[in-house]
């Protein structure tokens, strides 16, 4: 679902952030909101503690422009 979100990549920068969150409205619309929600709890069980903090910088900028 997000492709950056591993262990083996960099860390995203805020205009891939941006442009996660752009595409995952465009082909979720405001269930993308609830999708991220869904990968944020899932990283934070799974004590995925680097991409949950990428997820959260999504579902945030998601949450503030659904």
């Amino acid at each position: 679902m997000l492709p950056f979100l591993s262990d083996e990549t960099q860390r995203p920068t805020t205009e891939d952030i941006e442009r996660t969150a752009r595409e995952m409205v465009d082909r979720h619309g405001s269930a993308a909101t609830a999708m991220l929600r869904e990968r944020v709890a899932a990283l934070e069980t799974a004590a995925r503690w680097r991409e949950h903090a990428t997820a959260l910088r999504v579902l945030s900028l998601i949450e503030r422009t659904v």
